[in-house]
């Protein structure tokens, strides 16, 4: 009896514990890049997804009142495709025009992705010079 519970426990105990690897691993650093998202179709509306792209020269725009911040991002592969991001909250300091960035939300009907948070991606600002 303690034997027929060991073979059915174990695969149990095995299965959960890849699926919530599995999951962690898929959800902790994908992300989509606004071509991907507008491919995704019906499946953008239903979840929060990162997406990363280039904000946008000249997109900015700021309203002290409410800490809204609006702009545009552009993919990476095809500048013509772009996304408008509305975001609420204090931007990190190098958040500027032409900056790589993940935005984290959702993906609105009306065409705004409403990130509740903003990542720059600046890894080579940190990177050593080459000599």
């Amino acid at each position: 009896m303690k034997k027929k519970r060991f073979y059915i426990g174990v695969p149990i105990v095995i299965i959960a514990i890849g699926l919530l690897f599995f999951n962690a691993v898929r959800s902790g650093s994908y992300f989509y890049t606004v071509s991907e998202l507008y491919s995704m179709g019906e499946a953008a509306y239903e979840q929060s997804i990162r997406v990363e792209g280039l904000v946008k020269d000249g997109s900015i725009q700021w309203t002290a009142q409410t800490r809204e911040t609006r702009f545009v991002l552009e993919d990476e592969e095809n500048p013509s495709i772009t996304l408008r991001v509305v975001y609420v909250g204090v931007v990190p300091d190098t958040f500027v025009p032409g900056v790589q960035l993940v935005a984290e939300g959702k993906f609105n009907r009306d065409g705004t992705f409403a990130a509740t948070a903003i990542t720059p991606k600046c890894a080579s600002k940190y990177e050593p010079e080459l000599s």
